[in-house]
């Protein structure tokens, strides 16, 4: 007997370890392939350190279609988790974002933030919707509506909205916000609040902003120390003697804050 619930606790532990790998190559934004040569890692570190164990993480699998199934596991439980609480909310509110993927597809993100009577906060992913076609305050409005119905959550809950800055996001009349305010005007119940995301209006502020006197003098900088190697040798060993919190500067990038100012 003993034997036997040594197995089942063996199997379990290894399944159970999938889900954590699989976790944590999701949230580093590693491609699911990855789980191959983390599993290539761990059994040369497993040969190293303690062989005799070598068939049990043998048994951990982490090829591509295994975490990819995993993740699927993870995301329904997820799901399941949100169905479990929504109807709990007094009240809740969503945030959405748009961004094309690398195949110029559409990628609609709703996020949703919910709480309860006693105050207990929720936040998910709501859902992840693909726009095909065009991505107007229609179109997004419709993908909206469709993730409302499928938790089955009352308009009349909503108190807040926040998107980007795009018109077909902040649009009054055809815009998402302006569809939505038309919505809750139908069902007799106040406009939620509409809120700028602050990452987009911290990112059109440094767009707005004459930084030439500043910027300047930073590139300038930065450029000298990074073109000469014997610069930066001495500009990391003297970030180390007082004990900086980065020890190194980066190049100017377009992608980087750095660039936000104009020169």
């Amino acid at each position: 007997m003993n034997l036997f619930k040594k197995k089942v606790n063996e199997d379990s532990a290894t399944i159970f370890a999938t889900y954590y790998v699989s976790q944590i190559i999701a949230q580093s934004s590693k491609p699911f392939c990855d789980g191959e040569y983390v599993e290539k890692c761990l059994l040369k570190v497993v040969d190293c350190i303690c062989p005799d164990k070598m068939n049990l993480f043998e048994a951990v699998s982490l090829s591509a279609s295994i975490v990819t199934r995993r993740m699927e596991e993870i995301s329904d439980n997820l799901r399941s988790q949100l169905l479990n609480v929504k109807d709990k909310f007094e009240r809740f509110s969503i945030g959405l974002d748009e961004s094309c993927d690398v195949s110029d597809t559409s990628q609609l993100l709703v996020f949703i933030r919910g709480i309860d009577k006693d105050f207990h906060i929720t936040e998910e992913l709501a859902a992840l919707h693909s726009l095909k076609g065009t991505t107007t305050g229609h179109d997004v409005f419709e993908k909206l509506h469709e993730t409302l119905r499928s938790l089955n959550l009352d308009w009349k809950k909503l108190t807040s909205i926040t998107t980007d800055g795009a018109k077909s996001m902040v649009g009054r009349k055809i815009g998402l916000i302006g569809r939505i305010n038309n919505h809750m005007e139908d069902v007799g119940t106040n406009f939620p609040i509409a809120l700028h995301c602050l990452i987009h209006q911290q990112a059109l502020c440094a767009k707005s902003l004459d930084l030439d006197c500043v910027m300047k003098t930073v590139f300038k900088t930065v450029n000298y120390i990074r073109a000469h190697a014997l610069n930066h040798r001495q500009f990391q060993s003297f970030s180390k003697e007082v004990d900086t919190d980065y020890d190194d500067v980066i190049y100017h990038s377009e992608v980087r804050w750095l660039s936000r100012g104009k020169v």
